[in-house]
């Protein structure tokens, strides 16, 4: 399960309001799991699956007006909104044919012929919220490679002119010391236990710096 789903599946479960700025979908495996009434496997027509059903498409409506007002807001203050003038009708006509829909869902009672409209209403939020994230993740997960490649070569270029400091007024020990100790830590910052364990790296690398010194 993606992680951006995790804040509004957990949050919706406990009984809290999504987090404003989450544009994460509600995971609709937790909410299975979680459910006092969910559906027997090879039996979806029962009165327990289409219960279940309601109060997921129920959910997935707070979770799609919770992204929605956050886009009108972020849109409102920001020159930045990943929202064009055809994405946001497009956006528009997605969310209000769900809202239309879920009206008409909940105003007779439940029965197996709602579990396709359900199981349609599901698609549309579902959809929709797919998009936004999409959206979101074009606007704002954006990479300048001209930039990256000038701090690669600073990088580089940094590293070798402390060899060659190193070099100069280090005896060959302390040269290879220094030279080991500066390869394991940029190497280290790449490691994915280097969140739990970046203070340890850090000591030892001063410790061992300390002790070539």
């Amino acid at each position: 399960m993606p992680q951006v789903n995790l804040a509004p599946s957990l949050a919706l479960l406990l009984g809290f309001a999504i987090p404003y700025g989450s544009l994460g979908t509600i995971s609709p495996e937790l909410w299975y799991l979680a459910s006092s009434k969910h559906p027997l496997a090879g039996n979806e027509g029962n009165s327990e699956h289409i219960e279940w059903l309601l109060s997921y498409v129920s959910a997935l409506r707070i979770n799609a007006a919770q992204v929605r007002r956050y886009l009108h807001a972020y849109s409102m203050a920001s020159s930045s909104s990943p929202l064009t003038s055809v994405k946001a009708d497009e956006l528009s006509r997605l969310y209000d044919e769900a809202e239309m829909r879920f009206k008409s869902l909940t105003a007779s009672s439940p029965d197996i012929r709602k579990v396709k409209e359900a199981q349609a209403i599901v698609k549309i939020y579902s959809e929709y919220l797919s998009e936004v994230a999409t959206l979101a993740r074009a606007t704002w997960t954006q990479f300048n490679i001209p930039r990256m490649v000038q701090g690669c070569v600073l990088l580089f270029a940094s590293v070798l002119m402390i060899l060659k400091v190193v070099y100069t007024i280090s005896s060959p020990l302390e040269g290879i010391v220094s030279f080991v100790t500066l390869v394991m830590q940029p190497l280290a910052l790449l490691s994915n236990s280097f969140i739990v364990a970046e203070t340890y790296v850090v000591h030892y690398s001063v410790a061992t710096i300390a002790a070539s010194i």
